[in-house]
């Protein structure tokens, strides 16, 4: 399994060690790019500084909204990507949609078959067996789901 878990995307310090990741150009190479994490917050700074660095390394780039699926649409939309890019936001919350939308399961899969999986902040904790340590440096990271 190939995964990228950062705090911060894809700054130059850390571009390639991911590229080092990628069996082809980044120019021919898709990106899921899923979001769902920064919901509950007004200022979505991030998502757009990682969204535009992801254009500037040359990924076409398709976007997924957990919220919107289940885990038969994400396999199959996973299937037709090269990275699964997880943003950074509320760990809780994209837990809740991660658990709700079947993607835990879909992920697996794309993992299994190649594909490689790049989370930023919340996007890394649930890649992790807890996601308790979201609790440790953001307060503002707070259960609002009631996970």
């Amino acid at each position: 399994m190939k995964l990228f878990l950062t705090s911060s995307g894809l700054p130059p310090e850390t571009t390639e060690a991911f590229l080092g990741l990628l069996d082809k150009d980044p120019k021919e190479a898709t990106i899921c790019f899923i979001a769902t994490a920064a919901d509950p917050y007004d200022d979505k700074w991030f998502v757009e500084k990682d969204r535009q660095r992801l254009r500037e390394l040359g990924f076409k780039i398709t976007e997924i909204d957990l919220k919107q699926e289940n885990e038969e649409s994400l396999t199959d939309k996973l299937g037709l990507v090269d990275v699964v890019f997880v943003e950074g936001g509320n760990t809780f919350y994209l837990m809740k949609y991660i658990r709700e939308s079947g993607f835990e399961q879909a992920v697996k899969r794309f993992l299994k078959n190649g594909g490689i999986y790049l989370g930023v902040s919340a996007g890394s904790y649930v890649a992790c067996p807890d996601i308790f340590p979201a609790q440790w440096k953001h307060a503002e990271d707070e259960n609002t789901v009631g996970l």
